[in-house]
């Protein structure tokens, strides 16, 4: 299924990311653009692959050969770029003693045991981690547990991933930071939002419909979930904040994308979210994921960055934003870098889903 807005969501939400990776540590401490952008990727996976497998398992014949059409498709859009991007930055700069963790997809739990260990620029990789984890186990659920098990099953596992968050955090132990952020259980909440968002999608459409069209009081509830992420972020408790940050995202996004393909979100946002160079951005939001922190690394270590600084400082004004110039120079050499990667080498992969139907 495709929904014109989606993409527009895709690039909001790396641009969140972005902004928190590529800014100043104070833009994380008070925002947290980051986690957030990371929860809606979450959701917006959950939706889309929930969707695509739930409304295979109403028509298909052949669990055997859904499931394989499913990693087929999977591996051509996912596989390809990672490899490529880990065993070149690998080959020419380090592979941080942590090649098989990444190798395997395994960064996710590399953080919770050695946190030592992670280099900045492999970091992010724990969430792309979580998704490939996702996509291992949730297909065989689908196809094999009964219709009726289904709701239950998302119910009681959301509500298991604000619990397991709670009781990690509030008994302290060790690592409870990483541990409640980075495993797969603890981000059940966002992706398998998403799922429970396609489930009523598919199964409950009108009542689903219904909902959404109430428009004020949807959007009353995304600026009062905004408004609680902001109070979740500022006040003092931990065990609130791990918790229930994650869990308003989720409700957050499965809002926000919800709206956006039972109704349609119209006027300013829609002009954004359709524009046809925020659409493209999100195409290559895989890509500028991917990329931007090892281009981060490269941008400091190797390029002329003094240089830079030097003439910058006869521009008054940047000299006071220079942050604003890096962020400026390392987004745009991620954008050029990632859709040379799209054009030139992912495409050539994501034509060949055709064969997979």
């Amino acid at each position: 299924m495709y929904y014109k807005q989606l993409n527009g969501f895709r690039c909001l939400f790396v641009f969140l990311v972005l902004i928190e990776h590529l800014l100043p540590h104070w833009v994380y401490q008070h925002l947290e653009t980051g986690s957030l952008g990371v929860n809606l990727f979450f959701v917006l996976s959950g939706f889309l692959i929930g969707e695509s497998l739930l409304l295979e398992k109403v028509k298909t014949t052949s669990i055997r050969k859904s499931l394989y059409n499913f990693f087929a498709k999977r591996t051509l859009r996912i596989f390809p770029l990672y490899y490529l991007v880990i065993l070149l930055y690998g080959l020419f700069f380090t592979t941080g003693n942590i090649l098989g963790w990444n190798l395997l997809y395994a960064t996710n739990f590399l953080l919770s045991i050695h946190p030592e260990m992670m280099r900045p620029e492999f970091a992010h990789l724990w969430s792309l981690c979580v998704e490939e984890q996702f996509y291992l186990f949730f297909p065989f659920l689908v196809f094999f547990l009964p219709f009726r098990f289904i709701k239950p099953f998302l119910i009681i596992a959301i509500l298991s991933a604000v619990c397991l968050r709670f009781t990690i955090t509030a008994i302290g132990i060790w690592n409870y930071e990483n541990i409640a952020y980075t495993l797969l259980p603890a981000c059940f909440d966002c992706l398998l939002g998403g799922v429970a968002l396609a489930y009523l999608k598919c199964f409950n459409y009108d009542a689903l419909s219904n909902f959404f069209k109430k428009k004020y009081w949807t959007k009353s509830i995304i600026i009062l979930l905004l408004i609680s992420l902001l109070l979740l972020k500022i006040q003092s408790s931990e065990v609130l904040k791990i918790t229930f940050f994650r869990f308003n995202s989720a409700l957050l996004g499965i809002l926000l994308i919800g709206y956006s393909v039972m109704v349609g979100f119209s006027g300013t946002l829609k002009r954004l979210l359709e524009n046809k160079v925020i659409s493209y951005l999100g195409k290559i939001s895989y890509g500028i994921y991917l990329f931007h922190p090892f281009i981060k690394q490269i941008y400091y270590h190797l390029l002329p960055v003094e240089k830079l600084l030097t003439v910058v400082r006869y521009i008054p004004k940047l000299e006071f934003n220079i942050y604003l110039v890096h962020f400026v120079l390392i987004t745009f050499l991620t954008i050029i870098i990632s859709t040379i990667s799209y054009e030139l080498y992912e495409r050539q992969f994501l034509k060949l889903k055709r064969f997979f139907k």
